[in-house]
C-alpha cells in the first residue's frame, strides 16, 4: 500500500458541503472530538458541520490522488 504514502493504516473520513452537524457515524468521534467540534461556531453562531471544521482548521490536500485498479476491485469485491 505504498501508493497510500502518509495515509498508509490512517483513518480517511469523506465529507460533502451538504453534510448537516453532527452528521456522522456513532462512535466515529472521541468523547473528546465531540466536544471539541462542539466548541466551534460558523459566521452564522450555528454548529460546523465536519465538512466547515475540516476546511476552516486543516489543509485541503490538492493534486489527483488515485488508487490503483487492482486494489479498487479488491475493495469493491469485498463488501
Amino acid at each position: 500500500m505504498s501508493f497510500l504514502g502518509p495515509w498508509a493504516g490512517e483513518n480517511i473520513v469523506c465529507v460533502g458541503q451538504y453534510i448537516k452537524a453532527r452528521d456522522y457515524p456513532p462512535d466515529m468521534l472521541t468523547k473528546d472530538e465531540e466536544h471539541e467540534l462542539s466548541q466551534h461556531q460558523d459566521e452564522n453562531r450555528r454548529l460546523m458541520t465536519l465538512f466547515d471544521f475540516t476546511r476552516e482548521y486543516y489543509e485541503e490536500i490538492k493534486g489527483n490522488v488515485s488508487i490503483p485498479t487492482t486494489l479498487l476491485g479488491q475493495l469493491l469485491d469485498s463488501g
